[in-house]
């Protein structure tokens, strides 16, 4: 492996306390409409739940590259993009944010999950260096797999 990128600590309790926040609200709502009272003990213990799994797998997403391309680090393993395969590395504005995406070969593009960079506490300092970084590794591996080509 030669770089694995994944959310920052900030990025990830950010994001889980506002996802938390907005099963707050959904609650909030449950009581103003009179929901059963199993349906009220029930909503604080899934709101706890959801705050424990969001802070563990939000955090487990992520990109790793190595000495044969790009693979996430969760998800199915098939996902993997040699280097040679790869036209262009780009980083781009997603639903607020801004995120690397690979472009293939086949036409195909791959929004990475991380690095991104977004406004208050999603925001990563080191986002411009984490693409230059990424960039630069695809550049000097797609060299090298030309140059092993007869």
């Amino acid at each position: 492996m030669l770089v694995s990128y994944r959310p920052g600590w900030k990025q990830t309790l950010c994001r889980t306390a506002f996802r938390t926040a907005l099963s707050g609200a959904g609650f909030a709502i449950l009581v103003l409409l009179g929901a059963p009272g199993w349906l009220l003990v029930l909503a604080p213990v899934a709101a706890v739940v959801a705050l424990a799994a969001g802070l563990v797998l939000h955090r487990s997403l992520g990109v790793v590259a190595d000495e044969a391309g790009l693979r996430p680090t969760t998800g199915p393993r098939r996902v993997h993009v040699p280097w040679g395969r790869i036209v262009d590395i780009r980083a781009e504005r997603r639903g607020g944010a801004t995120v690397p995406v690979v472009y293939w070969d086949s036409g195909a593009a791959w929004r990475l999950r991380a690095p991104y960079d977004g406004w208050g506490c999603a925001r990563d300092p080191e986002f411009e260096q984490k693409i230059f970084a990424l960039r630069n590794l695809w550049e000097t591996r797609r060299a090298w797999v030309r140059a092993e080509q007869p």
